[in-house]
């Protein structure tokens, strides 16, 4: 992965992250559910809800990496790679996701995805993106 800065359609600065999908998923986001205000007020419950959340995110980030072990032969074996480009702070701009055959036409695409958010500030993708084949 990459991370690739440049200016956005408003004429801020941005940050895109651009690359080969590695892991199976993306966990979700790291923050608390909402409504735990409740429970962390009490000296007594709030430790309970730390570890609570701490061993949510770490069951999800763990199913995540076990799923890793298994995918990424697969993806090696049949020749399947994903390629994301994101903004790393969302900032409403969607995201570009497409699969390719081949590591190296993967990371091609990458490196133009990258040129591109450097020149224009989003990949230039047709409306309908093809997935290639298979989704």
């Amino acid at each position: 992965m990459v991370l690739v800065t440049c200016r956005s359609e408003a004429g801020e600065w941005a940050m895109w992250r651009v690359g080969r999908r590695r892991l199976a998923w993306l966990p979700g986001n790291s923050r608390p559910p909402q409504g735990l205000d409740f429970f962390t007020d009490c000296p007594i419950t709030a430790p309970a809800v730390v570890i609570l959340v701490f061993l949510c995110l770490a069951v999800s980030w763990i199913c995540c990496l076990l799923a890793t072990m298994v995918v990424w032969p697969v993806r090696v074996l049949v020749a399947r790679w994903l390629v994301v480009a994101y903004p790393v702070v969302g900032d409403g701009s969607p995201g570009f996701r497409r699969r390719i055959r081949g590591r190296a036409e993967a990371d091609a695409l990458a490196r133009q995805w990258a040129a591109e958010i450097e020149d224009h500030g989003r990949p230039q993708v047709p409306a309908t993106t093809p997935d290639d084949g298979h989704a």
